[in-house]
């Protein structure tokens, strides 16, 4: 099973990555995923910023991924993302059942 979400969110950023999400939401018949991202920036230096993601539907039809950096990435996080230092985050957020046909969603948030 991780083997398989690994491979689907790695697949999903690769797509992204080289069409463009525009593309990938015109060549296929997918719902575009609605959310909405809340950003708190870091105080004093600290590694306290948060990312909180609202979903339009149920946030459980979801999974949420993220990059950290080239070699770090996680699958499956909350839509609520914690103490984080300043930076650039890569989110991916996917369709979680086979049946939905959403379109991979690509977010690049910057915590400062």
């Amino acid at each position: 099973m991780i083997y398989s979400l690994k491979f689907r969110f790695l697949l999903s950023l690769a797509i992204l990555l080289f069409f463009g999400s525009q593309a990938v939401a015109q060549s296929s018949d997918c719902e575009e995923i609605q959310v909405t991202v809340k950003v708190v920036h870091t105080t004093e230096g600290n590694a306290n910023g948060e990312i909180h993601l609202s979903f339009a539907k149920s946030a459980s039809e979801f999974d949420v991924h993220w990059i950290k950096t080239s070699k770090e990435y996680e699958l499956n996080v909350k839509p609520d993302i914690l103490n984080l230092a300043k930076g650039t985050f890569t989110i991916m957020v996917t369709g979680k059942g086979e049946k939905e046909k959403y379109c991979p969603k690509h977010l690049e948030v910057k915590v400062q």
